[in-house]
């Protein structure tokens, strides 16, 4: 019987400490935030414009967050592309590369307006995305683009989840 105790006992602790929450790690002060648009620094055109949208999205998911204009906002989010990697993680018995990997890396910055602070700011958010190639070029070209396209929503996801639940 004592037995049986203590495992219903371990089994309630063990679901109590599994549970799943969606609250903010966000003070009750920070509901309006404004995104800056993303700086790329990378050679690679385009990548500050695409995640600016896609994390605006997944932030105006959120209910609780109203994307506004810097001079009304609590917080100012900052974000910096300055990495992008592109490595072959396959080849074919000929030495082709035919599956590519794409790594984008971030540093992004949550600026508190009202306390005047850094209230949250990580040196480096990493998101990849793997495409396969083909032997045309043209193919190779559209599939590096959704490679991309891939992880940019890695990276909006992660970042808008690291701000709002803080992991």
């Amino acid at each position: 019987m004592r037995r049986l105790l203590a495992l219903t006992a371990l089994v309630i602790i063990m679901v109590a400490g599994c549970s799943y929450t969606s609250q903010t790690v966000l003070p009750d002060y920070i509901t309006k935030i404004n995104l800056k648009p993303v700086k790329n620094t990378t050679f690679y055109s385009g990548l500050g414009e695409k995640l600016t949208v896609q994390l605006s999205q997944e932030l105006a998911s959120d209910n609780r967050i109203h994307l506004v204009d810097q001079s009304n906002a609590d917080a100012v989010l900052s974000v910096e592309i300055y990495h992008y990697n592109k490595k072959a993680v396959e080849v074919d018995e000929l030495g082709r590369a035919r599956e590519y990997e794409i790594t984008l890396t971030t540093k992004v910055t949550l600026f508190d307006q009202i306390k005047n602070q850094i209230f949250w700011s990580e040196e480096k958010i990493e998101d990849s995305a793997e495409y396969t190639t083909s032997l045309s070029s043209v193919n190779d070209l559209a599939s590096e683009v959704e490679g991309i396209d891939e992880a940019l929503e890695n990276l909006a996801l992660d970042i808008a989840h690291r701000v709002i639940y803080g992991w």
